[in-house]
């Protein structure tokens, strides 16, 4: 007889200062992060409309295949399993078509693609609408007009993996796009209300593993993510993340994240929880950000269908601190929430495949709002109406809490059945300020293509009912060519008015194609709202005003103090005229017969004595450019004082300053100061100014360069072509230098289409490399000044071509000293590589580290290039280099730069089973236990050669069984 016996190890490897950590796993626990980290890069991407303008922008590219193929953990369905048999309890198949609901305010096709599925997804901020999907993203205003192009996601990343999510954070006025990668998330934060215009901060977060599936959602404390990673171990794992929100906001390179297991949570082998997303004027406190998942009774694991919560408390200042909670389980109406044993395979359509239910999944978002007396939170996911695995509805929450903190309940469950009798899926849900709620969806059955609807309920109609009649966003035309489907769909509101909702899915005709939709379900209350031409004017100047209120008014009624008039009842009244310097606020009282509401705005209007304001004919431009500045200052100023940092000339006194040449790559600032007698004032715009590399492509010919991006004939956007043969000599600027190129990316048809690099002038020099196939190669320099480059390509089979750089060392000049670890947070015990980066070809390096408690390894010095260490002693290490050549010498300290942790060793917990006739002793991962003997008998055996890569600070657990 065959016994099994499973140990269950849990295993920290490094103590990164978390001792407060409990990594025992009990439901009735709350836990404490099991990562974490910071940011693993961040850089500033320039503004879409500069992209466009310097030619930078990149193109999507669609691409036929199937995208991010779902990734499944061990599946737990047991059939027979669970209840209900047969009808969903709360499916009503005889209601009736509904009241009456309005049409939709607007719709428009926001994307084709050939990819499947394309991973919709969409938000509305004030004035613009963002979708993405796959690897693009595209930016409209809010009559359905394309601002942009279709944008590669590579715009703004450094890759175009996909999944990619778009939200807007009203809170901070801001949009965010996201990627997942093949180990964490990429977000681009706008760095303004514009997403056009304003630049954009982007960061890399790594997850260890791989985040399939990812969902972004917006609290006070955090941006929360879900993801279906690490199905088997989800309990113990980091799968749900935070994000430090408020240094995001500001470009902080020295973003945290921290990692958190769902304790308790059983999933089916793939799963996808949400956390709540807020919405409404107000956000909640921090702390207590919830997280939800369905569990299905028809699961291993699971006695009967709930709900869990979880509450997220994060503490930025000391983040070992932070905390996620047991959950709170929420028993639920029975549900059937499997199809096909978990299949991706599922409704009939009028031909060809059935297509993905999206089971197992809480749709994206969920939807929070605070109100008077309660907060709500509302979310939807796919159940079986009938039992017979093809035919579906949508189950649909609304929770509710008394309080902050306090529990959640069921205010209102339901489940939403299309009328016709067609299934209804891909459910995406939100609700407006007075409390009513909107459902869009997907339907589908074996005599209705794919189309895109939705429905709704006012907050005062009978519970668990979406009681309006259903409309219609597209209606699809032909069948999905795949079983995949959609994965993504999404609703968000205006933030204007609180009462249009704007939806997003994927729909068929003539391809794969995503289309937006924008209703109401009821007009929005009446908000006084406004705004001024100018809100900073000259002493005796005046400016207009403009009602912005919504929806229409019909009377309005201004104040003004401090100026004249000091009243007015038009809608839209000019010439408002202010004598005296100060700070004023301004009220409007709008009525439309009905409704009456009053907005002020204090310290609306300021009246300066100097105003102090220009422009420029470019802020972004290639180097050794010019560019234009405008004086736009006001108020009768006498005297101008420019300074342009970087620029030539790099100051100027006068209104009209001579166009300014900028020579090196870089960002600047510009300043101007004004005077005239007895008031002065001053403006200074930092990194006003963006100097970019010029860009290269492979041809015939010399050019001359210390700077530049360079790139295959294609360009950044394109392949090369075929049958090229190519020769360009780049000569160095200046005297003394040596021309070097760095690769960044490299993508060739191996062994026939080839990239040759010479060591000089010519072809005739000495061959430096044959490049082919796609290993990166890293740089190449010259000996005597320039590079040559020749390229071959055969007929057929162009690739991506590659990605490249310029720089020029200077042989009459010092060392630029820079450098790098290969880890900066170790193990005692544990190697570090150090990287010199240092330009003009230094001859000689010193290293200094201190305290010098470490050691040489690998044959290395404290005089070599790039040695390598290994320290005795934890604590934390300052390190510089000293490189020097014939010209001199250049030091660079880098203070406190890296942090030697302990190595501890774990005491596994275990449980074994009972019986005889196998066993199971000593497991061992290597390198993390020390040996301690095996016992001689048969029946024992020393497991010694397992080995995994582990991430300090992390949870394992290890399952080892007998047989």
């Amino acid at each position: 007889m065959k016994h099994l016996y499973t140990f269950s190890v849990t295993l920290l490897t490094i103590f990164l200062a978390l001792p407060s950590l409990n990594f025992a796993q009990h439901q009735a626990e709350e836990q404490g992060p099991t990562l974490i980290t910071s940011s693993h890069s961040t850089i500033e991407v320039a503004s879409i409309a500069d992209q466009m303008a310097t030619g930078r922008f990149i193109q999507a590219q669609d691409k036929i295949k199937e995208f991010n193929p779902k990734k499944w953990g061990k599946n737990t369905f047991i059939p027979g399993k669970g209840l209900p048999v047969g009808n969903d309890p709360l499916y009503r198949p005889n209601k009736g078509p509904g009241q009456p609901l309005r049409s939709p305010l607007l719709t428009f096709q926001a994307a084709s693609s050939g990819s499947t599925p394309t991973d919709p997804t969409g938000a509305v901020g004030p004035n613009h609408f963002v979708n993405a999907w796959n690897t693009a993203f595209r930016i409209w205003d809010k009559a359905g007009n394309p601002l942009t192009s279709e944008a590669s996601l590579g715009t703004l990343f450094p890759g175009t993996m996909g999944d990619p999510i778009v939200f807007y954070d009203r809170y901070a006025d801001r949009f965010l796009i996201t990627e997942f990668f093949s180990n964490g998330f990429d977000v681009a934060i706008c760095q303004g209300p514009d997403p056009v215009n304003d630049g954009w901060y982007v960061y890399r977060f790594n997850t260890n593993t791989f985040p399939d599936y990812p969902k972004f959602s917006v609290w006070s404390d955090g941006y929360y993510i879900t993801a279906n990673k690490d199905q088997n171990s989800a309990s113990t794992s980091q799968v749900v993340f935070a994000l430090e929100r408020n240094k995001m906001l500001t470009g902080n390179p020295t973003i945290q994240m921290l990692g958190f297991p769902l304790t308790g949570v059983v999933t089916s082998g793939f799963y996808s929880p949400l956390g709540f997303n807020c919405n409404g004027p107000d956000l909640p406190p921090p702390g207590n950000a919830p997280i939800v998942y369905m569990q299905d009774d028809s699961w291993s694991g699971i006695s009967n269908d709930h709900l869990k919560i979880w509450n997220i408390n994060v503490n930025w200042t000391t983040p070992n601190s932070s905390t996620i909670s047991a959950p709170q389980m929420i028993n639920t109406t029975p549900f059937d929430g499997v199809f096909d044993g978990g299949s991706f395979s599922n409704l009939p359509q009028p031909s060809g495949y059935d297509i993905d239910a999206l089971q197992a999944t809480i749709m994206y978002m969920a939807q929070y709002r605070r109100f008077t007396g309660h907060n709500s939170a509302v979310f939807n996911f796919v159940v079986d109406l009938d039992g017979g695995d093809d035919y579906s509805g949508i189950r649909w929450y609304e929770l509710r809490q008394t309080a902050d903190g306090a529990p959640w309940s069921i205010y209102q469950e339901g489940t939403y059945a299309q009328p016709d009798g067609h299934s209804a899926f891909c459910g995406a849900m939100c609700m407006d300020a007075n409390g009513n709620i909107a459902l869009s969806y997907t339907t589908v059955s074996p005599t209705l293509y794919p189309s895109l609807r939705y429905t709704g309920r006012l907050a005062s109609d009978p519970p668990g009912i979406m009681t309006f009649a259903e409309q219609v966003i597209y209606n699809g035309s032909q069948i999905n060519p795949a079983s995949r489907y959609g994965d993504y769909a999404q609703m968000t509101i205006d933030p204007l008015d609180d009462a249009t909702f704007w939806a997003i899915g994927e729909a068929f005709s003539g391809g794969r194609k995503n289309y937006a939709g924008a209703f109401q379900l009821a007009p929005p209350e009446l908000t006084a709202n406004f705004n001024a031409d100018v809100s900073t004017v000259c002493k005796g100047g005046s400016t207009n005003f403009n009602d912005l209120s919504q929806p229409a008014a019909t009377s309005w009624n201004w104040s003004f103090p401090g100026a004249s008039p000091a009243s007015s009842t038009q809608q839209n009244p000019s010439g408002i005229t202010y004598l005296n310097s100060g700070s004023y606020d301004v009220t409007l009282t709008v009525s439309n017969g009905s409704e009456v509401n009053t907005l002020t705005r204090n310290d609306y209007i300021n009246v300066e004595d100097l105003i102090a304001g220009f422009s420029a004919s470019a802020t972004s431009l290639i180097v050794g450019n010019q560019v234009t500045f405008i004086d736009a200052s006001a108020c009768d100023p006498q005297t101008w004082n420019w300074t342009f940092e970087g620029g030539d000339p790099a100051t100027y006194n006068g209104q009209i300053p001579p166009p300014i040449t900028y020579n090196q790559t870089g960002s600047y600032d510009v300043s101007l100061v004004i005077t005239k007698p007895g008031a002065s004032d001053n403006i200074s715009r930092s990194d006003y100014i963006t100097v970019l590399p010029p860009v290269f492509t492979m041809q015939n010919g010399t050019i001359t360069t210390c700077t530049g991006d360079f790139y295959d004939s294609g360009g950044a956007n394109a392949n090369y072509s075929s049958n090229e043969n190519l020769v360009l000599t780049v000569m160095p600027q200046g005297n003394g230098n040596l021309l070097k190129v760095s690769f960044s990316a490299f993508n060739l048809e191996n062994n026939y289409d080839k990239l040759y690099i010479y060591d000089g002038a010519s072809v005739a020099n000495n061959l430096l490399a044959t490049l082919t196939g796609t290993t990166l190669p890293g740089t190449y320099t010259s000996s005597t000044g320039p590079l040559t480059f020749r390229f071959t390509s055969d007929n057929s089979l162009n690739r991506a071509g590659w990605e490249a750089s310029f720089e020029c060392m200077n042989t009459n000049m010092p060392p630029v000293v820079n450098f790098m670890a290969s880890e900066t947070t170790v193990a005692l015990g544990e190697t570090v590589q150090l990287t010199d980066l240092s330009t003009n070809l230094p001859t000689s390096w010193l290293w200094n580290i201190t305290p010098p408690t470490f050691e040489y390894v690998s044959g290395s010095n404290g005089s070599s290039q790039n040695p390598a260490v290994i320290f005795t002693e934890t604590g934390t290490y300052t390190v510089s280099l000293t490189a020097s050549n014939v010209n001199g010498s250049n030091t660079y300290i880098k203070e406190n730069y890296i942090q030697v942790l302990p190595f501890i060793y774990c005491t596994p917990a275990y449980s074994t089973g009972t019986g005889d006739g196998d066993y199971i002793s000593l497991v061992q991962l290597n390198g993390m236990a020390n040996s301690t003997g095996a016992s001689a008998s048969p029946y024992y055996t020393y497991f010694s050669n397992l080995s995994t890569d582990l991430i300090p600070g992390s949870a394992y657990t290890l399952t080892v069984s007998a047989g």
